[in-house]
């Protein structure tokens, strides 16, 4: 009987979907191939598959502690990321081994969040204790941590290790048992290039354009602003020089707007770049048709 594994996903799931749910999705479908895996996702989602092939969609409402607690407890093995740990503590109790994902630096990224929304310090420190409550209560649960870089691999290493997290006995032997680097990456293979051509010139962009692409969201925790600044300085250059902003928003529609996807907005704008040089997509890139930007462009930032 094929091991079984219970993937719960911290985000959206579909036809539309932002890293955590990419992340959710591509990793069941790798591990779907040895072994017996459930994808639950939130139930906000489209109810549209990313595409096939893959495992089976099942959907959680926003109580729906109980209902993933008793999943997992059918499991042999338990993959979260995210706040779930937070959101249900039903899993907490739960006495199977957990695969913490810690792609998302969360901690980090919401010190610039709470900062976009508040001012006062005290409220900003006690949101930070919040966030640094939910990573230690991973930490502690989990049992194998992932990670997707060197620099998040060091991160979670060193935060291991001041909870007393590391065991001697197989540190000695390598630590591939508690900490796993799991790279972010994209399907193989080329998109049509008459997909991506087609992309550029609806762009309006000139055959011998360099295109920059912004290959995720415009949060709070980016710095477009100093981006901008640069391409108001390349005006004129030869090859022209144009950006692309892939999303203005988030695939997840519980997501309030981030404030700094307006503050670029309007800065484009003030500079006499939006919509000659800087180009911003609105709404989401539908998940099979992504290749065709990152084909279209020269380079990522």
């Amino acid at each position: 009987m094929p091991l079984r594994l219970l993937i719960i996903a911290d985000d959206v799931v579909g036809r539309r979907m932002a890293g955590p749910g990419i992340r959710a999705w591509e990793i069941a479908r790798a591990l779907a191939v040895d072994f017996s895996v459930r994808l639950f996702v939130p139930d906000s989602s489209d109810r549209l598959p990313p595409g096939p092939p893959g495992p089976a969609l099942e959907y959680y409402p926003p109580d729906g502690g109980e209902l993933l607690a008793e999943a997992a407890r059918a499991a042999d093995v338990v993959y979260v990321q995210g706040f779930l740990l937070q959101k249900f503590p039903p899993l907490l109790a739960v006495a199977r081994p957990f695969v913490v994902d810690l792609y998302v630096p969360f901690v980090l990224e919401n010190m610039f969040h709470h900062r976009s929304r508040h001012s006062d310090p005290a409220v900003l420190r006690a949101a930070s204790r919040h966030d640094a409550a939910v990573w230690t209560r991973q930490l502690e649960k989990g049992n194998l941590f992932l990670v997707a870089n060197h620099r998040q691999y060091d991160l979670v290493l060193g935060a291991l290790l001041a909870l007393g997290k590391v065991d001697p006995t197989v540190a000695l032997g390598g630590l591939a048992q508690a900490l796993l680097t799991v790279p972010f990456g994209v399907q193989e293979g080329e998109p049509p290039v008459e997909d991506w051509a087609a992309l550029r010139r609806g762009l309006g962009l000139p055959e011998d354009a360099f295109l920059l692409l912004w290959g995720g969201v415009l949060t709070d925790w980016f710095d477009p602003l100093t981006l901008l600044d640069a391409m108001a300085r390349l005006r004129g250059q030869t090859p022209p020089v144009h950006l692309l902003f892939l999303s203005t928003g988030h695939a997840n529609p519980d997501l309030p707007p981030f404030a700094m996807a307006a503050r670029a907005r309007v800065r484009a704008r003030e500079l006499g770049l939006d919509g000659e040089t800087v180009h911003f997509h609105d709404g989401w890139v539908p998940y099979e048709e992504r290749g065709k930007y990152f084909a279209a462009a020269d380079a990522g930032v």
